[in-house]
């Protein structure tokens, strides 16, 4: 039987941008312990205007997060 994996106080951050979401696990010390990049789609309806769509953002980051976590 393997043995059970020992916690260790992480932080997990999130960054969503208009190109992508970042997330970033550090330990208690801020060392990097895993980091992923979901890329966003940014829309351009018209000229000088920019949406994006929030449902998108939730699903990158959730995406993200799943990423650092099995990392």
């Amino acid at each position: 039987m393997a043995p059970e994996p020992v916690p260790i106080p992480a932080w997990l951050g999130l960054d969503v941008g208009t190109s992508a979401v970042k997330a970033l696990l550090v330990d208690a010390t801020g060392g990097g312990l895993a980091s992923a990049r979901e890329p966003l789609t940014l829309q351009t309806p018209e000229p000088l205007a920019a949406e994006q769509d929030a449902e998108a953002w939730w699903r990158a980051a959730v995406r993200a997060t799943r990423r650092c976590l099995a990392a």
